[in-house]
């Protein structure tokens, strides 16, 4: 009798062991099967550099070559391996800052405020060699100013196209703060386009942190384009401290400017001759050319040539396509109606905003 019972206890022992394991087996089947249900695919990653957009620089050269894509950099590695060898810091008699060379031929392009009131100019490229400059001209009105090496230099950034830059977008400021931490890079974003600072106008606002010496530097989007060249930094007032306050001129503006001052000429700015809050048209010169085509205080203007005009993109900018002396078709809306006028674009006089 106790021979039998401990047969049974035996039987009944294995046969559960047996369902434990088939049990643990069928378990790891089915969360196998279910793993692979809700994991994420694999992500294929690019082993392809970011490339950059076609080069719209003052004369055509040859550009920094990017560095092979860097998984996970988020394209910041890139963008600055293609941008870096073309920054500069300029030490001047009376102080120093940043730059980025915009041509094969030496320009380089900076800050207004960098290169006032100096005599020499000593310019030290990303690989150490110093070498000498000279100043080619300036724009106070953009805080813009272009001088030129005659030796050799080592790369040339391109300028991209500022209009296209979102809020939001991450950027990157390249320069050398306090004039000793050469060639240092931080990042932010775009915080907001079409700012006014100072009495310039279409400034690009950025939280990426620039401190004095890194005016001059370039702004640059993570295709390795240069939009914007760091001219200021807001640290509050009044007992107020603020900070990711910095703003760059845009690159439309220092392309228009640039080619300029390096053609010899005076800074041809487009200009219609009305005062504007946001796109409605405060005031209108009556010898200007918008004067002339009929325009009104009260107008809306929307489009110039089929280009929107808004308040994130501002007649200011849209007529930075067009040249002095060039007649273009001018969309409004006057009492809610549509309305196309011809207005002959003239020169903005030095006083005018």
């Amino acid at each position: 009798m106790f021979a039998a019972r401990r047969g049974l206890l035996v039987f009944f022992a294995f046969t559960l062991l047996a369902i434990t394991i088939v049990s643990g087996a069928i378990g790891g089947v089915v969360g196998f099967m279910a793993a692979r249900s809700v994991a994420p695919a694999p992500v294929a990653v690019s082993a392809e550099p970011i490339l950059a957009r076609a080069s719209d620089s003052v004369t055509q050269g040859t550009t920094a070559q990017p560095a092979p894509a860097t998984n996970g950099s988020d394209g910041v590695v890139d963008a600055v391996a293609k941008v870096k060898p073309a920054v500069v810091r300029i030490a001047t008699n009376s102080g120093s800052g940043s730059g980025v060379i915009i041509d094969q031929a030496g320009y380089i392009l900076t800050n207004n405020h960098v290169v006032e009131g100096a005599r020499t100019f000593q310019v030290r490229y990303d690989n150490g060699t110093t070498v000498t400059g000279r100043l080619i001209g300036t724009y106070p009105a953009s805080d813009v100013a272009i001088i030129k090496v005659d030796d050799p230099v080592p790369a040339v950034a391109p300028l991209g196209d500022s209009t296209r830059l979102k809020v939001g977008e991450r950027v990157i400021a390249i320069g050398s703060p306090l004039g000793q931490y050469t060639n240092s890079v931080t990042t932010g974003i775009v915080s907001a386009t079409n700012r006014s600072l100072g009495g310039i106008n279409g400034l690009i606002q950025t939280d990426a942190p620039i401190n004095s010496g890194n005016s001059g530097g370039p702004l640059v989007n993570l295709a390795g384009e240069v939009v914007g060249i760091n001219t200021a930094v807001v640290r509050g007032g009044g007992g107020n401290v603020a900070e990711g306050l910095g703003f760059a001129v845009s690159s439309s503006v220092a392309r228009v400017v640039a080619k300029d001052i390096v053609a010899g000429q005076p800074v041809q700015w487009p200009y219609m001759g009305i005062g504007l809050d946001g796109v409605r048209v405060t005031n209108v010169d009556a010898t200007s050319g918008a004067g002339k085509a009929g325009l009104q205080a009260g107008d809306i203007i929307t489009a110039v040539e089929g280009q929107p005009v808004t308040t994130d993109t501002p007649l200011s900018t849209v007529l930075l396509n067009f040249s002095v002396g060039q007649t273009v078709k001018v969309e409004v809306q006057r009492n809610g109606q549509p309305l196309t006028l011809e207005v002959t674009l003239g020169a903005r006089p030095a006083t005018s905003g």
